[in-house]
């Protein structure tokens, strides 16, 4: 993995969690319409009611949920410690803004008051001591 997906991961990461979340709300909103409608309909062929498929999907959505939350509080502790690791301010502050806060370059350049180019060109040298370091870590 090169080390512009590594710092990516924490993005993905929260992307990964705010889907599960997203998707615990739905089923979340589906449950109270079967609860609000339920009339005493006979289970179906599981032997389960609606109410108890409803149920039994969000507390399985909402384990994966948790699970993805421990996952992004990982990822963000990794980039982070990566990102410290370099000792130019400018350098950390496009990475933060860029990796951790997922600005897109032209908000990067905006927020720091530069040209997208420069940004560009501070995230390249940034990204190579990145990796110097991370090998050199991956060595001892």
């Amino acid at each position: 993995m090169n080390t512009v997906e590594y710092l990516q991961g924490y993005q993905r990461a929260l992307s990964e969690w705010r889907r599960l979340c997203e998707e615990a709300d739905r089923l979340r909103a589906l449950g109270a319409r079967v609860t609000s409608t339920f009339d005493g309909i006979p289970a179906g062929q599981s032997g389960r009611s609606k109410v108890e498929a409803a149920v039994e999907g969000v507390s399985e959505v909402l384990a994966k949920a948790d699970a993805a939350k421990l996952n992004v509080a990982a990822r963000r502790a990794e980039v982070e410690a990566a990102i410290a690791l370099l000792p130019d301010e400018r350098h950390r502050t496009v990475l933060r803004m860029r990796y951790l806060n997922g600005y897109s370059w032209h908000r990067v350049a905006d927020e720091c008051g530069y040209g997208e180019r420069h940004a560009l060109r501070l995230h390249r040298e940034a990204i190579a001591q990145v990796e110097i370091r991370l090998n050199e870590d991956a060595r001892r």
